[in-house]
């Protein structure tokens, strides 16, 4: 699924997601993710990706394309592509919404022949804090891996945004497995809620709106819990973690986003930049699970850097 978002400073992020789909006998499409920063408004970039005619410049499996009809926000578009030896054309039709001041924009396309007749695409444009970082791919690779290997069955995940963190670890859980994950924006909920529908997952997701502090604090009567995966509100990392010392089991797993916190926790001081609290916060959670009495933890150096830790007691 699709998603582009947009913040305060119409900083866009870009994030493509296509889940395998049969073609003819047995064909699996992988996972294909893409993702990019362009500094632009919700619009700019929604106008080009409405502009089908000129995707065989930058879309690789993308060949050739022709309008066939276009009336008001429907357009029917022929597409030639060819993808891992796979060639053929294929129909798309298409249902889109501007974006504007006051509403979202979307675009949602559903190929009704062809090769790609079970492929179905969309688009959400969508204005956020520019602050509100999702994982990128890699990332999302780690937490699979952690989870295959430990054969995590239950997770507490603090910061859901639009819940790819959440789906990434949900197609790894065991299948008894459960995730329960905290968000406390509402549009944030609406749109996590939805993406979990599309990817069949909502049966394993359960999402729980509110003030993440308050609502971890319900969670206790399930624990203990075999993992918690953190990426919220910097400030309150330490709080999460007190949290974690009480009700992640032993040998559970403690991960966290964000640990590098834009490669400033190395420094003597805060820079501008970052608040001094946040600043405080990350150097004192990344200490704690240094200790190697309590701990078995590495920060990893992604692009936001992620801590992860074996709790030993």
């Amino acid at each position: 699924m699709p998603t582009l978002t947009s913040g305060l400073r119409n900083l866009l992020r870009l994030t493509v997601d296509t889940d395998p789909f049969l073609i003819g006998l047995t064909f699996m499409l992988h996972q294909c993710r893409e993702q990019g920063t362009f500094l632009c408004s919700p619009n700019e970039v929604f106008q080009i990706v409405i502009d089908v005619e000129r995707y065989p410049d930058f879309v690789p499996w993308c060949k050739a394309v022709y309008i066939k009809e276009k009336i008001d926000n429907q357009m029917v578009v022929d597409l030639l592509a060819a993808f891992h030896g796979i060639k053929g054309k294929y129909t798309s039709e298409v249902t889109f919404l501007s974006p504007s001041e006051t509403n979202e924009g979307w675009i949602k396309a559903v190929s009704s022949n062809g090769i790609f007749k079970h492929l179905y695409n969309e688009w959400q444009f969508i204005p956020i804090d520019e602050n509100k970082t999702m994982i990128g791919p890699e990332e999302g690779k780690l937490l699979s891996l952690f989870i295959k290997i430990h054969k995590i069955k239950s997770i507490v995940e603090v910061g859901t945004l639009y819940g790819y963190s959440s789906i990434c670890m949900a197609k790894a859980l065991l299948e008894d497995g459960h995730i329960y994950t905290i968000e406390n924006n509402p549009q944030h909920s609406r749109i996590a809620k939805k993406n979990f529908s599309a990817f069949n997952l909502s049966d394993e997701i359960t999402l729980i709106e509110g003030d993440a502090l308050e609502k971890i604090n319900e969670l206790s009567a399930k624990a203990p819990f075999d993992m918690i995966f953190i990426d919220a509100d910097k400030s309150s990392y330490p709080k999460y973690l007190d949290w974690a010392e009480s009700y992640i089991k032993q040998d559970g797993l403690i991960v966290a986003d964000n640990t590098l916190l834009f490669n400033t926790v190395f420094l003597e001081s805060p820079p501008k930049e970052v608040s001094e609290k946040s600043w405080h916060a990350m150097r004192e959670f990344n200490n704690r699970l240094s200790d190697e009495k309590k701990y078995f933890s590495i920060l990893i150096p992604t692009d936001e850097g992620m801590t992860v830790a074996l709790k030993l007691t």
